[in-house]
């Protein structure tokens, strides 16, 4: 059985999310040499130089640990709450609130990928694993690029803070509504087992 509602609610706040941090990376380095001073703007580049590799690392194996102890259900509480905090602090034009993006982005992408290739055992059939995991990455990759392009066409310019944040906003919705449904209803494929 597939369960559209929460597949399509990962989907979506999987592609916003994704998208958003792309576009992010993107843009990081010149916003942070026109927000900040030398000092600030090379602390925060050292900062993520360091934090990010390390949770992506260290953190991946471990939150794969322990979503396999803890479930799904907690784990996606987590990519939502780093939504959250980048989200909220994303357009912060100030040391600590960009500190915060970067701790916030580094718990979602050392996460994620443990929720997205976790997701389809619980809400895909058996035979759809493969297509499901790489669906949710091409669908990241889709609306990023569709987005961008219809963006540049639409408005002059390129993509910027506030899309980012429009975009992380959309994902931390879908994330909250889809962690309400694992608490509330509980995950499919353990309820069937």
């Amino acid at each position: 059985q597939v369960f559209p509602l929460q597949n399509g609610l990962l989907y979506v706040a999987a592609s916003c999310a994704g998208s958003g941090y792309m576009f992010w990376m993107s843009t990081w380095g010149t916003k942070y040499e026109e927000w900040f001073n030398e000092a600030d703007a090379e602390e925060l580049r050292t900062f993520f130089g360091l934090v990010v590799p390390i949770a992506s690392i260290l953190a991946a194996p471990i939150t794969g640990y322990f979503i396999d102890k803890l479930g799904i259900p907690f784990f996606s509480m987590v990519t939502t709450t780093a939504c959250i905090g980048m989200a909220v602090t994303e357009n912060k034009h100030s040391l600590t609130g960009q500190l915060i993006f970067i701790t916030s982005f580094s718990a979602y992408i050392s996460t994620a990928g443990n929720v997205f290739m976790s997701w389809p055992l619980y809400f895909m059939p058996p035979p759809l694993f493969g297509t499901s995991s790489g669906f949710i990455y091409f669908c990241m990759s889709v609306l990023g690029v569709t987005y961008g392009k219809a963006r540049s066409y639409l408005v002059a310019g390129s993509v910027g803070d506030t899309d980012i944040t429009a975009l992380l906003t959309i994902a931390l919705l879908c994330g909250l509504v889809n962690s309400f449904l694992l608490i509330t209803r509980g995950v499919p494929r353990l309820q069937s087992s």
